[in-house]
């Protein structure tokens, strides 16, 4: 699948185009996606709330390990929340750990446009 016909695919999340998530980057089986925060991002603290970070995090593993085929799917999903998400603009950047026929393991870093690092998730996924 190209990066257009995966971003056209991936339009169809209607709860991430909702709450504004975009793909920014897509290659080599990593992916990077951000948004830009707004009021109804944060959380009565005014941070960032932890659903957003869980929400873009678990999204930009889906971009990252379907990009030559559809089919896998979040199976498991830790997610450390390191310090209070503070920003103007959130990315979220996923990597491979591992990739095998029918299962995948992913890291996925959520930052800043500085690069300081807001929360870390470990995503397991299985190719339905």
């Amino acid at each position: 699948m190209n990066k257009e016909e995966l971003i056209r695919f991936f339009k169809n999340d209607r709860f991430v185009e909702h709450i504004g998530i975009e793909i920014v980057d897509i290659g080599e089986g990593k992916a990077v996606c951000a948004v830009d925060i707004k009021e109804h991002h944060l959380n009565a603290n005014n941070v960032v709330q932890g659903g957003v970070l869980y929400t873009i995090g678990d999204f930009t593993f889906a971009v990252a390990a379907n990009q030559d085929e559809i089919g896998f799917v979040t199976l498991n999903a830790s997610i450390n929340y390191i310090r209070p998400c503070i920003c103007k603009r959130l990315f979220a950047c996923a990597e491979p750990v591992h990739v095998g026929r029918h299962t995948c393991v992913y890291n996925v870093e959520m930052k800043d446009e500085a690069g300081k690092v807001f929360a870390v998730m470990t995503v397991n996924g299985y190719k339905k």
